[in-house]
């Protein structure tokens, strides 16, 4: 197996953690993100699969950003989905200052930090 055939885009077009497995932010990222510092990105994926690919992600998109659809919008997809956008030069087309109201109702102005959703604690680990 090549390690192009690693890279296989779901039926939502976005990436999976595996093949057949449902579209999710983070694995996008991460799959794009890997076929960028291979220099393979237009190697692997067609224009037509670059302009769904494009689509799935700015759909993804209320306030903030949903990993997966029918999900909440996540502080952590801001980055995920965001970086996806910006790996494929469409990052552009989204609507920044909804993203960054978003992310900013997230933060405790007090400790510090941000948190999955707005009115929520911030975790450790945000």
């Amino acid at each position: 197996m090549k390690y192009i055939d690693w890279f296989v885009q779901s039926y939502e077009s976005g990436f999976g953690q595996g093949p057949g497995h449902e579209s999710h932010g983070g694995s996008t990222y991460c799959a794009l993100a890997a076929l960028t510092l291979m220099d393979q990105m237009h190697n692997v994926l067609t224009r037509k699969q670059m302009a769904s690919l494009k689509r799935w992600c700015l759909l993804k998109q209320s306030d903030g950003f949903q990993g997966r659809p029918n999900k909440d919008t996540d502080t952590c997809y801001s980055f995920w989905v965001g970086g996806a956008l910006k790996l494929i030069n469409a990052y552009n087309l989204v609507n920044i200052e909804s993203n960054e109201r978003f992310v900013l109702e997230t933060q405790d102005l007090i400790t510090g930090g941000l948190a999955k959703y707005p009115d929520s604690i911030p975790g450790k680990y945000f």
